[in-house]
């Protein structure tokens, strides 16, 4: 279950998805406040990713410079992945993926406060469902709206109540 940061603090949600049959990842992101309200959410997809990893780190890189983008300067980054605390560092990382982790770590240092958390994906279901979507239907084209998806409207809600 999603949980609600701090007053002042908003929560980016983050959620990818990867196809190793045709190469592609959709990715996707949500920010909520701390009262559980939907602000924003994002999704896309991505063509030439080769692995779960790479896309894990393409959306982060994405989510970053959206939440910049939106002036969102205090953000916690939620995200579930296949990669380990471990595999968070550039010496860990396979050579054609620290072009990825360089831009994510230059992007999440222009936010004035930023936390990175590794959460498991049961609690971050609804990133996760807007990133298959976007995999699944082929959204080339990123989109950001206001609130959240409307097909997720009553999963976001319970959510929310459960914070009360």
């Amino acid at each position: 279950m999603w949980t609600k940061p701090p007053l002042g603090v908003v929560k980016c949600t983050v959620g990818s998805a990867w196809s190793s049959s045709n190469g592609h990842g959709g990715m996707a992101w949500i920010v909520r406040n701390s009262y559980g309200k939907t602000l924003f959410h994002s999704r896309r997809s991505f063509v030439g990713i080769c692995s779960q990893l790479e896309a894990d780190l393409v959306d982060l890189g994405w989510a970053v410079e959206a939440m910049r983008d939106l002036n969102l300067s205090r953000v916690i980054l939620e995200f579930s992945s296949t990669m380990s605390p471990v595999t968070l560092s550039t010496s860990n990382l396979p050579q054609s993926l620290q072009p990825h982790w360089r831009k994510f770590n230059r992007s999440i240092a222009q936010l004035e406060v930023c936390k990175l958390v590794l959460t498991s994906p049961s609690r971050n279901l609804i990133a996760s469902a807007i990133a298959d979507s976007a995999l699944h239907i082929q959204h080339h084209q990123s989109y950001m709206s206001a609130n959240g998806p409307g097909w997720l409207e009553s999963h976001i809600r319970r959510e929310a109540m459960a914070l009360v």
